[in-house]
This record gives C-alpha cells, structure tokens and sequence, in this order.
C-alpha cells in the first residue's frame, strides 16, 4: 500500500473520530504521532475545528492537554475554532475558553489576532 494513502486514511480516521467524539481514539492517534494542526485540504480545518463544531468536549480536553495545537489556524472560510464552537457547537463556554488560548498563543508568538468582522457560515 502507498504510504501516502495510508497517512490520508489515517488522518480520515482522525478526523472522523473527532467527529464522533472518541476521546481515546484521537489520544491514541496523537500518541501514534498524528499532527493535530494537519489541515483537511477541501475544508482547511483541523481536528480541534472539528472537535469545537462538534461539541466534542472531551476530545478538546485530549487535544488542549497535547500542547500540540495552533489555536489560530483558520479554516477556509477565516474561521477560528472558537467561532465554530460558538456558531455550530452551540457552546459558548467552549468558545470563550478557545478564545482565551487563541489570544494566549498569538501574544506569545507576537502576532496579532484579527478576528473576522462577520464570521462566514
């Protein structure tokens, strides 16, 4: 098999267990080495995007603890994880707390944080 299809089914895999919120499948992922910033080409969206849509708490909680996210990766439409916790997830309390470390790690890095002024649905 192609080691470049196997890393994509992979990654499927990833991203589907973000979406149905398995906690230890995406830990075990992580732990295998999967990239948690790896971006989905068509949509531009990481698992913690996914994890933040889908009200996955849990699965948050697993990648919050990796240490390994980029909270300001922006999807393709600009959108932040935070916004699509708000916007989707219906979580605000997630979406306050993804806030908070998008505008922790961009001080750190020295980058400004814009947000877009109508977030694209």
């Amino acid at each position: 098999m192609n080691d470049d299809l196997s890393e994509e089914a992979l990654y499927r895999d990833f991203f589907r267990a973000a979406e149905h919120g398995s906690a230890r499948e995406i830990k075990a992922f992580l732990e295998s080495g999967l990239d948690p910033n790896h971006c989905r080409p068509r949509l531009g969206d990481t698992v913690l995007h996914v994890a933040a849509t889908c009200n996955a708490r849990d699965v948050f909680g697993v990648l919050n603890e990796s240490g390994k996210c980029d909270y300001l990766i922006r999807d393709r439409h600009g959108n932040l994880a935070s916004t699509n916790a708000y916007l989707y997830g219906r979580n605000p309390a997630l979406a306050r707390l993804l806030s908070i470390k998008e505008k922790k790690q961009a001080k750190e890095q020295g980058v400004p944080l814009t947000l877009p002024r109508e977030p694209k649905v």
